[in-house]
């Protein structure tokens, strides 16, 4: 029977007692100032010593007696139809064990797969590609999202290439408008973000009769199994995908693409396992990307800096692909009386997006913060003040006033005002993302008699430390240290459980593991009391050995198990349904303090401070090192990232990591991360994702920092020193 109790949620000094209705066998909460052995500790990534010592193996590591190589031929234009090809040539390559030509005839952008081979070597996969005749006949295209917009532009879609996504009101923009003492209108821009995963994309297939195994490299196990089966008609109970390791993947990883089920079909058809990876080029061209944004944001204020209205016009490009919407962050940070939100997805003859870390939130912040802080600057108001008074969040609102301390928010000078050529500039900006977790995924605890203990969750570890949370949450359970947890992930074969994405991860796969790991433990009680002669009430377990409170005998785990037939002690928790939270996910806020070169136009982040909150933090090494690395993306983003498309030819021009610009170790500033406590409730653990929203509000500081330095926006991203420059002249020119 489901059983009620009360939590504390909230702020320290502020908690607030909520009852909640816990399931029969969950375990209560932990309480947010509760002094836990193991959760809460800075314990080193279990799997840290394989990393370091290169066993860990990644999809691109794998080798299987017999295995193939595969490769695929792609469409070099950016539309076209398939008018005619022969394999006969790359068939009879010596080398050559399967080609597969590929039933799409009609090709939507460069790098659609037109036809695929297996053969001996990489070497010879790639000669065998040069012997595919193909013929192909152009048609008309469209890459560039403002011509896309046009009435008679080439068609990406049957239905159009501008498609409205969203449309809302909330009370009369115009009248909140009317009565703004202010009103700022600007236009921001951002390109298209490439993924950039430092380990790209692949896959190896191996049949074993009428089942397939996939080793690939992904964020969704569970995903990828069931798309592959039903790509290769299969059920999928003879499908299997397994995931060691990956490195990296933001979103790029959270579908199958199409490399798995074309290494399945040529492995089928070769009668032997394929190994299919893509090149970095491929990596950029094909497997997805953060949406442009074209972001025409309206803002009115009472002289107090109250908020009156805001207006959101956006759209963006996704390729041929949606998703392109920024309006995301509009439903938790900062309050409007009065709001119009009008979005587009535009589509064009270029590779598809897909969700990149806190989609459209990076983009949505960047301009809502950016006009914010124009609206201060007309009317001569403290940014901090402003935000602090429109926050319908006390979480941020503290958060705020703790980061502005820590930056030194008071040595911030007025836009513009610093002399030399040096100029010095502070910003900030918010964030509020989800991340509070899911029912349904299951963990499997085992105790052994030999002392060993399993942890099984099909889940996958992207690098974040999920192997090692899940072994701490045990661990403080079960009595024992991390290190005497052997967790098994990366399986379709391993209990369900849910993609990596959303920053759902932790807060949703911590709490069944606590759960299964307290089952395991209240067995094995149950086991004891009679041996120990005490209730099972009174067991208290630590170091493999059990004991009544109170009372000298104890008796060893090993002696009670060898009592169970199998010598094996196995229990299972299921994440349940979300009970009652403090806040809908997170807040959070950073602030950056930058150097803007006048003379070359360089900038440089000197200082960033980022505080967030996600609930109880099960290790703050890892979680620090999450927020750290969302800031390194969100700085590259910033000044440096940008898709660069040829429009002419439909071509992109830096599909690699010469040309593609991402933030280097140089380059990367001092970084001061803080937590901030919040008890948040929603499950056992209290635990909430700091994936999403390290990222978020990044790239905003950072360009509101310049604007404050150099007394002028820079509305187009990424702020790259010829953009400084350009408007640098264009100032001194209005000035005469």
């Amino acid at each position: 029977m489901p059983r009620k109790m009360k939590i504390r949620l909230g702020l320290p000094g502020q908690y607030k007692e909520v009852e909640v209705l816990l399931p029969e066998t969950e375990p209560a909460p932990w309480d947010i100032e509760a002094d836990l052995k193991v959760v809460g500790k800075p314990v080193p990534r279990v799997e840290g010593p394989d990393k370091a010592g290169g066993r860990a193996r990644y999809t691109f590591d794998l080798q299987i007696p017999g295995m193939l190589h595969g490769a695929i031929l792609r469409c070099p234009l950016p539309h076209a139809r398939l008018k005619r090809i022969d394999v006969s040539r790359a068939r009879a390559h010596p080398g050559v064990r399967a080609v597969l030509v590929l039933e799409e005839k009609e090709y939507s952008y460069a790098g659609y797969e037109v036809a695929a081979v297996a053969a001996v070597s990489e070497t010879a996969a790639r000669d065998a590609l040069r012997l595919i005749d193909v013929e192909y006949e152009p048609l008309p295209f469209v890459t560039d999202p403002e011509e896309a917009r046009k009435p008679g532009a080439p068609k990406v879609r049957p239905s159009g290439n501008v498609e409205s996504t969203t449309r809302l009101k909330q009370g009369d923009v115009e009248s909140g408008f009317r009565s703004a003492d202010a009103v700022v209108e600007g236009t921001w821009r951002t390109p298209v973000m490439l993924h950039a995963c430092m380990e790209g994309h692949g896959s190896l297939a191996k049949w074993d009769g009428d089942h397939v195994t996939l080793w690939t490299s992904t964020q969704a196990v569970f995903e990828v199994r069931d798309s592959l089966a039903k790509a290769l008609d299969l059920p999928t109970e003879k499908v299997r995908v397994v995931k060691e390791h990956t490195g990296g993947g933001f979103g790029s990883k959270l579908q199958m693409r199409s490399y798995s089920p074309i290494a399945a079909r040529l492995a089928k058809m070769a009668g032997a396992p394929v190994r299919l990876l893509l090149n970095r080029q491929e990596d950029f061209l094909v497997t997805g990307n953060r949406p442009s944004s074209v972001q025409t944001v309206k803002i009115g204020a009472k002289k107090d800096g109250t908020l009156t209205a805001l207006s959101w016009k956006t759209w963006g490009t996704a390729g041929v692909e949606g998703g392109a919407d920024t309006s995301g962050p509009l439903r938790g940070l900062y309050s409007f009386p009065n709001l119009q939100i009008e979005e587009e997805d535009v589509y064009t003859h270029a590779g598809p997006g897909c969700p990149m870390r806190a989609p459209g939130h990076v983009q949505g912040v960047l301009a809502l913060e950016g006009a914010i802080d124009d609206l201060c600057e007309k009317l001569s108001l403290d940014p901090l003040e402003v935000r602090i008074k429109n926050d319908p969040s006390d979480v941020r609102r503290e958060e705020f006033r703790l980061g502005a301390k820590k930056l030194g928010w008071h040595r911030r000078r007025p836009s513009g005002s610093a002399s030399g050529p040096l100029k010095r500039g502070m910003g900030m900006a918010g964030s509020t993302w989800g991340g509070t977790g899911v029912p349904g995924p299951q963990v499997e605890v085992k105790l052994h008699a030999d002392g060993t203990v399993d942890l099984y969750c099909g889940t996958q570890d992207l690098g974040t430390g999920t192997r090692t949370i899940l072994a701490q949450v045990a661990a403080e359970e079960l009595g024992l240290r991390v290190e005497e947890i052997a967790v098994h992930l990366g399986d379709s074969s391993l209990p369900f459980s849910i993609l990596s994405g959303g920053s759902l991860t932790a807060a949703t796969v911590t709490p069944a593991a606590r759960s299964a790991a307290a089952a395991a433990r209240r067995s094995l009680f149950d086991l004891s009391a009679p041996i120990l002669g005490a209730r099972v009430e009174d067991l208290e377990t630590s170091g493999r050995q059990i004991r009544a409170r109170g009372v000298l005998k104890e008796i060893a785990w090993s002696e009670v198990l060898r009592r169970v037939p199998s010598g094996t002690l196995s229990a299972t928790g299921t994440r349940t349904p979300n009970f009652a939270g403090y806040q809908p996910g997170t807040a959070g806020c950073q602030f950056a303090e930058v150097e803007v070169d006048t003379e070359t136009g360089q900038v440089k982040v000197v200082r960033m401070v980022a505080v967030h909150d996600s609930g109880r933090v099960v290790n703050p090494l890892l979680w620090e090192n999450q927020v750290i690395g969302g800031i390194i993306q969100g700085i590259s983003y910033a000044l440096l990232e940008a898709r660069v498309m040829d429009h002419r030819f439909g071509k992109v021009l830096n599909p690699n990591m010469e040309t593609y610009k991402v933030l280097g170790a140089l380059e990367t500033p001092e970084i001061e991360v803080l937590y901030f406590p919040v008890a948040a409730g929603f499950s056992s653990t209290q635990v909430v994702g700091i994936g999403e929203p390290a990222i978020i509000p990044t790239a905003a500081a950072v360009s509101n920092a310049v604007a404050n330095a150099l007394g002028f926006r820079i509305y187009d991203l990424p702020i790259t020193p010829d953009k400084v420059l350009d408007a640098l002249e264009a100032a001194q020119a209005r000035r005469g």
